[in-house]
This record gives structure tokens, sequence and C-alpha cells, in this order.
């Protein structure tokens, strides 16, 4: 089972006085073929504790158009920031296209 989610994209609208961008509506774009699974933390792992979730990894088609200013909408409605950049997985030797995986963060508070 897939899910479809929604990359923003923060599109600049101008410039304040300081010469910084002012950001309007974010540019929305659909991603099919989706699936997204819970990000552990495997740090207590020595002391005998399992690993604590700690965000989310999402895993897309390799074409998807994600970069590392985006954010992520689920279909539940969350918003999620992109930590670090996007993976994509290329086999090196046939040059099969696996897709890409991105780790999701949010805030709570």
């Amino acid at each position: 089972m897939t899910i479809t989610v929604t990359r923003l994209r923060p599109v600049a609208s101008g410039t304040d006085d300081y010469n910084a961008p002012i950001f309007g509506a974010p540019a929305e774009l659909d991603i099919e073929g989706c699936g997204i699974a819970p990000r552990m933390s495997d740090e207590d792992s020595a002391n005998s504790r399992q690993g604590v979730p700690i965000g989310w990894d999402l895993y897309a088609p390799h074409s998807a158009d994600i970069e590392p200013t985006d954010r992520i909408r689920t279909p539940d409605g969350t918003v999620y920031d992109i930590d670090g950049e996007p993976a994509v997985w290329t086999h090196m030797m046939t040059g099969w296209r696996a897709g890409q995986v991105v780790a999701l963060k949010t805030y709570e508070g």
C-alpha cells in the first residue's frame, strides 16, 4: 500500500527592506507511490534498550523532485521538515533506480 504526500516548496515573492527574501504560499506538488515508516535511534542498544522513534523516513520514487529546503505534508495533514539531504538509491552496477529515502522531522510544543 502506498500513499500520496504533498511537497511544499518555498517560493520567494520579493525582498524586504534588508534584501532578505519574503516567502509567499509554497508551491505544492503531489508525489504518489510513497511509503512512510518511523525512524529509530539505536543509541541505547549497547545498554540492551530498544530504540526510540526520533522521526520518520519517507520512501519516495527515484524521480521525485525533493530538496532539503522543502517540507512534506502527509495525508493526515502533518507537515514535516526535511532532515538533511534526500538519499537517492541507484544500483552502482546495473543503474537500477530503486528510489529515495528522505528523513523527516517535526517539532511539538
